[in-house]
């Protein structure tokens, strides 16, 4: 049997040794037939500079235009300024959110409002008090169900005002359309209800 063990993690070396080999050749062929030039020192240090800018800029620093000009092409400032352009666009349009979807937030608000004072009574041991608030609330998520599934149905470009991805909306509505059974229902409903972005 330590012979059988032995041969097969000889035969596991090689076939290590090979698979390096092959990837080590197959890099070398590429290298050959696409072969890098040279950087001059300029192109260097503008790498190096362009490099230093991304690191700031995934470390979620701000960096001056006139970094930017200095070391980037006309070509591609124009591009990062056309970039900017789209964004603040965006934005604006984020800003001004239709009166459907403003309607149904404001349902889901007082929803969870609701919800949320009928927790405080029911850890407080006012159990009556905090069922007409589960109730009040549930009813509130129910008629926010009603609104946004037919603020989807007439206007479905509504959807990317939800931070929920388009294949997951149906599935949500389907889940959230599920008749209310009490508290622990509408609790997770609430939970689990899309948050308006903007």
């Amino acid at each position: 049997m330590p012979i059988l063990v032995e041969k097969m993690s000889e035969w596991h070396d090689n076939q290590k040794k090979q698979g390096s080999n092959f990837r080590q050749l197959l890099q070398e062929r590429i290298e050959k037939a696409n072969p890098r030039r040279k950087l001059t020192a300029e192109e260097t240090k503008r790498l190096s500079k362009l490099e230093g800018i991304a690191d700031k800029l995934k470390r979620g620093e701000n960096i001056q235009n006139r970094q930017l000009q200095t070391w980037l092409s006309e070509d591609e400032y124009a591009q990062i300024e056309a970039g900017w352009q789209e964004q603040l666009e965006l934005r604006n349009e984020l800003k001004d959110k239709p009166s459907d979807l403003k309607r149904y937030e404001e349902k889901l608000r007082e929803a969870t409002f609701n919800y949320n004072r009928a927790e405080g009574y029911s850890s407080k041991g006012k159990h009556s008090t905090a069922k007409k608030f589960y109730n009040k609330s549930e009813i509130l998520c129910e008629d926010a169900l009603e609104i946004l599934q037919e603020i989807l149905h007439y206007d479905s470009s509504l959807r990317v005002w939800f931070d929920l991805p388009p294949r997951k909306a149906p599935h949500f509505i389907v889940e959230f359309a599920q008749p209310f059974e009490g508290a622990n229902k509408c609790e997770r409903a609430v939970s689990q209800k899309p948050r308006l972005l903007g």
